[in-house]
């Protein structure tokens, strides 16, 4: 399989996979909708500790997990031990935090548009 070094390539694909990977598109896109609303009120950090704090682990994973790996060769921040440390060292740069904010927002809005496109009535 081909590596996509095209950021936007790989925001779409992964915006799909978030639908498509999932059964109830009508959960996943009420916390699309409210993880959107943090994210814009309460910054990257705000977003990390809502979606953390839903008990479902897919939930965790889809948003927070996978995303920081598929996307974190994207930001320039070391760090050595996962999601937890990833975020408090993402807040210590500003045009990061800033990048990773849009790549979230981008992934959230394009799996929005997925979802309505594949017709559920749910939005």
């Amino acid at each position: 399989m081909e590596t996509n070094n095209n950021l936007d390539s790989r925001i779409n694909e992964y915006s799909y996979d978030m639908i498509n990977n999932n059964r109830d598109k009508k959960d996943v896109i009420n916390l699309i909708d409210k993880a959107l609303g943090v994210l814009s009120n309460d910054g990257v950090y705000g977003y990390y500790v809502y979606c953390k704090s839903k008990k479902n682990n897919d939930i965790s994973k889809a948003f927070i997990e996978d995303i920081v790996e598929k996307f974190k060769n994207d930001i320039d921040i070391d760090y050595k031990n996962g999601c937890d440390e990833f975020f408090i060292k993402l807040s210590e740069n500003l045009n990061s935090l800033l990048f990773f904010k849009d790549i979230i927002e981008r992934i959230l809005i394009y799996a929005r548009y997925h979802a309505k496109a594949l017709g559920d009535n749910n939005g």
